[in-house]
């Protein structure tokens, strides 16, 4: 692995310096610490520290639970950027892993600890993530699994936010929500293979674009309990035309033109509910169960 700058250190393709740190991009009053072996750069909270930055070559790495006599709670941005990453442990006592693995395109095999609380953006574009076990503590999943390869999923129980969560997963297949769930506006976007959807008795709400061109889920369940349905959240699709004189464009010679109900797609729900509201304004077919 080389690095991107000529004094040798990083891995940050980035016209941005080395040494700026994506959490403190509006302050200046921090100080950031790097750790007596020199692996780690961190900043002091409390009595604690959150690491910033991974300066190793390692592709298995064991996280610490203490690094310079502080106890490692949390990480942002830690191995950004860090393509040839494959597996890492993260140490108990660890509660946020806020873009901790953002873009690791290599990871294959993380180790969560159990008490971890929120994980946003954590796994976004790990491409070769197919599985995870996440503890019943984690609350927070916006973005933290958007892109990558995991093609089976079930929230914990007490889950609380999963905006984005899965966004352009083309390999997910199968996901199961509790109805603790409370944040879910574009969950599930642009999940192209995405079939079976299991939803708890007990969800509020299904925000704007849940399952928007999710154009192989054919029908849902809601329950009885959903008492809103937001925009285009479930069975609607984009209409895409061939555009001809983009034919040269490197990306798909398409456009949006409108949109229009999935193919076959039907909601199974109760008489007088959102569920059959919603399907009315869309035009969807309504089973009643």
């Amino acid at each position: 692995m080389e690095a991107y700058w000529s004094d040798g250190r990083g891995r940050f393709d980035t016209a941005d310096s080395y040494d700026n740190y994506p959490k403190f991009i509006n302050r200046k009053d921090y100080v950031v610490y790097t750790s007596s072996d020199g692996l780690w750069n961190y900043w002091v909270k409390g009595r604690d520290i959150e690491l910033l930055r991974y300066n190793g070559n390692e592709i298995h790495v064991e996280i610490p639970t203490v690094i310079d006599d502080r106890i490692v709670t949390s990480l942002s941005y830690t191995f950004d950027g860090f393509y040839e990453l494959k597996s890492v442990k993260i140490p108990d006592g660890v509660i946020s892993l806020e873009w901790a693995f953002y873009g690791c395109e290599g990871l294959e095999e993380v180790r969560l600890p159990e008490g971890l609380v929120n994980i946003p953006h954590a796994f976004e574009g790990c491409l070769a993530l197919k599985n995870i076990q996440v503890p019943d503590s984690v609350k927070d999943f916006t973005y933290a699994f958007s892109t990558t390869a995991i093609e089976s999923f079930t929230f914990p129980q007490g889950a609380l936010v999963i905006r984005n969560a899965f966004s352009a997963c083309l390999s997910l297949k199968q996901i199961s929500i509790p109805k603790t769930v409370i944040k879910t506006y574009e969950a599930f976007n642009d999940c192209e293979i995405l079939e079976h959807v299991e939803l708890e008795e007990g969800i509020q709400q299904l925000e704007d674009y849940m399952f928007f061109n999710c154009f192989s889920l054919k029908e849902l369940k809601i329950p009885k309990s959903v008492k809103k349905i937001g925009m285009q959240a479930v069975g609607i699709q984009e209409v895409r035309e061939y555009c001809p004189e983009m034919e040269d464009d490197p990306d798909p010679a398409y456009w949006v033109s409108g949109y229009e109900v999935v193919p076959s797609f039907r909601i199974i729900g109760t008489h007088k509910t959102a569920a059959e509201r919603y399907a009315k304004a869309e035009k969807i077919t309504f089973v009643e169960q």
